[in-house]
């Protein structure tokens, strides 16, 4: 008899081996899910020499699994179960390479049928053209070579047939209430990143209706990477918070933030453990989880905390972008917001956007005549000019950096600037 994703189903009675057993309620609910499941066993059903057997592939977060079924009177018939549980690294896999490691995983265990039998693929990605295409490198190219000796066909998956079948995919599909809940989820990804003056935060919210709200966070202190991707984290829950959100998904990509939250992995740093009971006192009340994801599926937050390294923060309007003074677990957070400190545009900005003028008559009128030669285009001040495009108006720190960008930095080689 096979169960179906045993490694799944008891994935909590291992994480709890790992450390100081306690039977939990979770525990309990696997517990009874399991001797519900063994109370009616799957039936096997032998194949035949020559005939065409049908692979179905499943991916979760640590488990990879695979199906081997064949047809027999217009229905679906299981022959063989698979499944492997994700170690260090292969957790981080891409999507695509999970799903061709379910595939060498079969192959390996399932050798005499794939030598035996033609195996039809039933998949709705693009696995032949990922496993083939000139592009793949590294262990693609490996197992793509590997599975070149097999009859391996691959067909779109159509509707599944037979209650086994059923049994072992119905747990990747989402059913329409569980569909319903997961749309309403707000989706939080976080990044973080230090050099040896300061650190940057980024920070992007994705809404269930597909928006996405843009952060990045000057940490004007030193600051090591998992401390910035701490602090990242927290700006994530304070923004959930402020949108009053219960039911918030956080995404992270360093295993060691991710892990100590979790549990996986013990905090032994006294900074870090600060940190952590930061992040337990944020949650309270809400339903939040915590995933780690590839790299490479964290780009653009990824870039948002690099960005905010730069001296000077230039961002769009799109972006929130503020400057935190200290660190959460030293003397508290003080935050302001980029751009905020009063300059010679001030008044102009305050005059064009709310019409606010001075009580000083003189004060007043010399605004007054001065505004007329400013206009503000989305929240920016630009000087008109004649026979010229408009000219944008910049506080003290970024003409400072402009200058200093012209004469000594990126254009410094220019034969203009010696002149």
């Amino acid at each position: 008899m096979f169960i179906s994703r045993v490694t799944d189903r008891c994935l909590p009675f291992f994480r709890n081996l790992k450390k100081s057993f306690e039977w939990t309620d979770e525990c309990q609910t696997v517990f009874n899910d399991l001797k519900a499941y063994l109370s009616s066993p799957s039936s096997l059903s032998p194949s035949k020499p020559i005939e065409e057997l049908y692979l179905y592939l499943a991916i979760s977060q640590a488990v990879v699994s695979a199906a081997l079924v064949r047809k027999e009177d217009g229905s679906q018939k299981p022959v063989y179960f698979t499944s492997r549980a994700l170690r260090g690294a292969e957790e981080r896999y891409p999507q695509m390479e999970k799903l061709a490691f379910a595939l060498i995983i079969a192959t390996r265990r399932l050798k005499p049928y794939f030598q035996l039998h033609t195996i039809i693929v039933l998949t709705n990605k693009p696995l032949r053209k990922a496993m083939s295409s000139p592009k793949a490198a590294g262990r693609m190219t490996l197992w793509a070579v590997e599975l070149s000796e097999f009859d391996i066909q691959y067909h779109p998956r159509t509707a599944m047939k037979g209650q086994v079948v059923v049994d072992f995919i119905a747990e990747f599909t989402i059913v329409d209430g569980q569909g319903i809940e997961e749309k309403r989820q707000w989706n939080i990804y976080t990044d973080g990143s230090s050099n040896r003056r300061a650190g940057g935060a980024g920070v992007v919210i994705q809404t269930p209706e597909g928006d996405k709200i843009q952060c990045i966070i000057r940490l004007d202190f030193p600051t090591t990477n998992n401390e910035a991707k701490y602090e990242a984290l927290v700006a994530g829950l304070d923004l959930a918070k402020v949108a009053d959100r219960e039911n918030v998904v956080i995404h992270c990509d360093s295993q060691v933030v991710t892990s100590q939250i979790n549990g996986g992995y013990e905090c032994k740093n006294d900074r870090m453990k600060r940190y952590l009971e930061e992040v337990k006192y944020r949650i309270g009340d809400l339903e939040v989880k915590f995933f780690q994801i590839p790299r490479e599926e964290n780009e653009c937050v990824d870039h948002l905390a690099k960005a905010a390294l730069a001296e000077c923060i230039l961002v769009t309007e799109q972006v929130l972008s503020f400057v935190q003074l200290s660190s959460l677990i030293d003397n508290g957070i003080s935050i302001q917001e980029v751009d905020s400190e009063c300059n010679w545009t001030t008044p102009l900005i305050s005059y064009l956007k709310t019409n606010v003028l001075s009580d000083e008559k003189g004060a007043a009128r010399k605004l007054k005549v001065q505004a007329s030669r400013f206009v503000l285009m989305k929240d920016v001040l630009y000087k008109r000019g004649f026979s010229q495009p408009y000219l944008r108006c910049l506080g003290h720190d970024k003409a400072n950096y402009i200058m200093r960008e012209i004469h000594e930095g990126i254009c410094g080689n220019h034969s203009g600037v010696r002149s």
